[in-house]
């Protein structure tokens, strides 16, 4: 007679092996020496079959990462980027058109990937950080602010620039393009989380060569409507004209609308004095630009004198300026939510208290909106206390070590993420990020059904 043991697939023979044998009257040890262990005709591997499961995971994580990136082109936090791009496409050759598609595709390319490598690497190094990790910095927020808010002014021809001073950046013309790739992804990455937040995910715990992937995807989907004017010369935009110089000024609003968001995250982030700050900084720099326009030289140099001063005075505050308290920004609203603590979890599930988690950045518009169109309703204020739900709100406009950890247990590594804990103490359930009141309604009906 003879014993078939079954190994795993592509693990190495043993050298030995040792079991017990038993019946009704004892149970003995044997051990034995053996050189080679063939596997039964009759036992398959499973290896082949969970690595085909997984490479076809990964090909949807790859195709959602693309979709992804399509989809933030409709964004408000990339529109306005967007459309400076379209609008300069539409005035170039088809074979212009040709280049500067692929240098903004190359911008997108290597920021997405560099910003992907950044995040990874910072994870591996055991940071505590997100996806959209930049738009936690003030100091960044502050340079989009002005960015934006110079470019709007710019748009609606409030300044324009000198005969020498297009002739000097036609020669920069390759570097424009690109850097217009650059700025798309850096203001796209806090709006990746209601497409990307599994990918995202997912990218935060594979190998280092497969997540670049999935971050070169969603680039790769970004830049898309730009590939296709590359690839299709035969394209036609519509011929120059008056309507470009409407069209530029309607494009301002955007950009200003952009202004106020990314002003608003600021407040978030570092208080009201923020809005005074900043929008002194604008009204200087507003004043700087017309004192400057069409003036001498001796004006030209004061006006750059006031800019300086305005934002090295600025940029000191904001530098220096300490974060606002979550607890003060979790307790907004008509209903109190408490501040992020795991502890409260555990102590509502010892009282059997459902708890309801909202994890969520002012810098995040997708959050912002469930909560104006959802979660601060009085129809859902009206639900959660009809079912005594603890509601708990995990702030992320500043970096949290704690909120960070928490997202990457749920395999999350960017905001929404919604969690609902019943009272009964079943496993924790995550919610749809783009959020309706009937998810609301339903976690109660469900668990009454149950």
């Amino acid at each position: 007679k003879s014993l078939r043991f079954a190994v795993q697939g592509e693990k190495p023979n043993p050298a030995s092996i040792s079991f017990v044998v038993s019946d009704d009257s004892g149970a003995w040890e044997l051990k034995t020496e053996i050189a080679a262990v063939t596997a039964s005709p009759g036992v398959s591997s499973a290896a082949p079959e969970a690595k085909t499961q997984d490479w076809t995971t990964y090909f949807i994580l790859l195709l959602s990462a693309f979709v992804g990136g399509i989809i933030l082109n409709l964004m408000p936090c990339v529109l306005p980027v967007l459309s400076i791009k379209f609008f300069s496409l539409a005035k170039v050759s088809p074979q212009t058109r040709f280049r500067e598609a692929m240098l903004y595709t190359l911008g997108v390319l290597v920021t997405f990937t560099g910003l992907g490598a950044l995040f990874l690497a910072l994870r591996a190094g055991g940071a505590a950080i997100g996806w959209g990790f930049q738009l936690q910095s003030p100091p960044i927020v502050t340079a989009l602010i002005v960015l934006f808010f110079v470019m709007g002014l710019s748009f609606l021809g409030f300044f324009e620039f000198g005969n020498s001073l297009t002739r000097a950046a036609g020669k920069f013309e390759n570097t424009g393009a690109f850097a217009t790739g650059c700025l798309s992804v850096f203001v796209a990455t806090p709006c990746t989380g209601p497409f990307m937040g599994t990918a995202l995910g997912a990218a935060a715990t594979l190998p280092a060569i497969q997540a670049l992937i999935i971050f070169f995807a969603l680039g790769l989907g970004l830049a898309s409507p730009f590939l296709a004017l590359a690839f299709f010369p035969k394209l036609r935009l519509p011929r120059p004209g008056n309507w470009m110089i409407v069209l530029r000024q309607v494009l301002a609003f955007p950009l200003f609308a952009t202004v106020i968001w990314l002003l608003w995250v600021l407040g978030m982030q570092l208080g009201s004095d923020a809005w005074l700050y900043i929008t002194s900084l604008g009204l200087l720099l507003s004043f700087a630009i017309w004192l400057a326009k069409e003036r001498s030289m001796p004006y030209r140099v004061v006006a750059v004198l006031i800019a300086l001063a305005g934002v090295i005075y600025t940029g000191r505050w904001v530098i220096s300026a300490p974060l606002a308290s979550a607890t003060a920004k979790a307790t907004e609203g008509k209903v109190a939510w408490l501040d992020y603590d795991p502890s409260l979890i555990k102590e509502s599930a010892a009282r059997k208290q459902a708890v309801f988690v909202d994890f969520t950045a002012s810098w995040c518009v997708t959050c912002q909106v469930n909560k104006k169109a959802v979660l601060e309703t009085d129809a859902a204020d009206k639900i959660f206390a009809a079912n005594n739900v603890r509601l708990i709100r995990g702030d992320w406009t500043n970096l949290d070590d704690k909120i960070t950890t928490a997202l990457a247990e749920f395999n999350r590594a960017s905001v929404p993420l919604y969690l609902f804990y019943p009272a009964d103490g079943g496993k924790p359930q995550i919610l749809p990020q783009i959020l309706q009141l009937s998810d609301i309604e339903s976690l109660f009906t469900t668990n009454q059904g149950n």
